[in-house]
């Protein structure tokens, strides 16, 4: 269940009852520096501090600007990152932002919410 939604120009970010932060980008979505900085920007007028959960749904994103990954290789407040995906696209997406910083989070790529879910309320 949502609690709270922001709509920003290429996704939706949302925080649950159960804590963890949701990103969901639009289809054909690029994600640009832009992007990942109101992403961030985001979760943290959402409540997202430090040590959080989040779950990143990539399905039918276009693409991914390296400028992104460094807004996204600053960001240090998620204690675990799903990635979900529906193609071999999207797991190369979630294979290109998991090679962050694996010293700081822990990622995963799921083909599935439910599963993504499962793993990041599990300790």
């Amino acid at each position: 269940m949502t609690v709270q939604k922001v709509t920003l120009r290429e996704c939706e970010v949302s925080v649950g009852l159960d804590g963890i932060f949701r990103v969901r980008w639009f289809p054909a979505a690029w994600i640009s520096e832009q992007n990942a900085v109101d992403v961030l920007a985001a979760v943290t007028g959402l409540g997202g501090d430090s040590n959080i959960l989040m779950m990143v749904n990539l399905s039918g994103a276009a693409g991914f600007e390296s400028a992104a990954r460094a807004v996204f290789a600053k960001e240090r407040s998620s204690r675990k990152v799903a990635m979900i995906g529906a193609s071999p696209v999207d797991e190369v997406i979630a294979h290109y932002v998991s090679t962050l910083d694996p010293r700081l989070r822990r990622t995963w790529f799921f083909s599935s919410e439910e599963e993504a879910e499962a793993w990041l309320l599990c300790s």
